[in-house]
């Protein structure tokens, strides 16, 4: 918040939840009473910190996640939960005189649709923040694959991308101008490849540090034993190493310009990233600010 001495038209917002800190939605979610003791506590925590809004990221209604407690009701008190937010919202920017943001990181897969009333959900919402990558991890995944495919790939057994995700949402009732797009900063390591079509959609197991970032990924792997391949049909690149019989699938500027591009011809609502510590040299956001504001544009001034 004190960036915003140097940027006043920064807006912060703090999110809750996440992977591993998912397991007590359920339960908040579950009634009228429950529900009002967590919205009190948000806008008391918005007031003290001066903050811009909330990010619900709930993982997942409806659905264990990360072995989290779970109840069909989930799908009904997750929209509760957002309406309720947004009534308060309404009322606290009223005294607080400016406007305060209400947002969800969405999951990317059509159960998370299934297990939301996304049409009824984006009432609420200034931007579903869809989470447009893991389509592929090696712990959950017997085989490699592209884990953040603009476009489907008609050799992925999945067909999964982020352009069918975006379609998937659209038709739940999203529209366009609501839905973010997200991108990596990192990158997916699979071990015992085999070398057939430079390991892509080949059996592999996971690796020590199968998360690897996209500065490791720059500094240590690429043209150091790995070669990088070009995925044309998803518009994304991967390496593989025949010699470490390792595959490695993640972003980079070239296809994040392609991402970038795709977002203002579909009018989307933007990009966001996880997470601001994978590109160190900054080449990733460097590439979406030339994207959407040219080399010259002022970012200070930038929402």
């Amino acid at each position: 918040v004190g960036l915003k001495q140097q940027n006043p038209s920064l807006q912060v917002l703090v999110s809750v939840g996440g992977w591993t800190w998912s397991g007590n939605f359920s339960d908040m979610a579950l009634t009228k009473e429950s529900r009002g003791r967590f919205i009190d506590s948000v806008a008391e925590f918005v007031d003290r910190y001066k903050l811009d809004g909330l990010d619900v990221d709930w993982e997942y209604p409806g659905m264990t996640g990360n072995g989290n407690r779970f109840r069909p009701e989930d799908k009904r008190n997750y929209t509760l939960l957002l309406k309720e937010l947004r009534s308060r919202f309404n009322a606290e920017q009223r005294k607080l005189g400016r406007p305060l943001l209400l947002s969800v990181a969405a999951g990317s897969s059509t159960e998370f649709i299934a297990h939301t009333e996304l049409g009824r959900v984006q009432r609420y919402l200034d931007t579903v923040n869809l989470m447009a990558y893991d389509y592929y991890e090696p712990g959950s995944d017997k085989i490699s694959g592209n884990h953040a495919p603009l476009y489907t790939d008609p050799a992925d057994p999945k067909r999964a991308s982020g352009d069918q995700s975006i379609q998937e949402f659209e038709r739940a009732g999203v529209p366009p101008r609501k839905l973010v797009l997200g991108v990596p900063f990192y990158g997916h390591v699979w071990g015992d490849v085999p070398p057939t079509d430079h390991g892509l959609f080949q059996p592999g197991v996971p690796v020590p540090n199968a998360f690897a970032n996209y500065g490791n990924i720059v500094t240590s792997m690429l043209n150091q034993g790995f070669t990088r391949y070009w995925d044309a049909a998803a518009s994304v690149p991967y390496l593989y190493s025949e010699q470490k019989r390792e595959f490695v699938s993640y972003e980079d500027t070239e296809s994040l310009a392609l991402k970038c591009a795709y977002i203002r011809r579909k009018g989307l609502g933007g990009v966001m990233f996880w997470d601001y510590t994978g590109d160190p040299s900054g080449a990733l956001l460097n590439t979406i600010n030339t994207a959407f504001y040219g080399n010259g544009a002022d970012a200070g001034s930038r929402r």
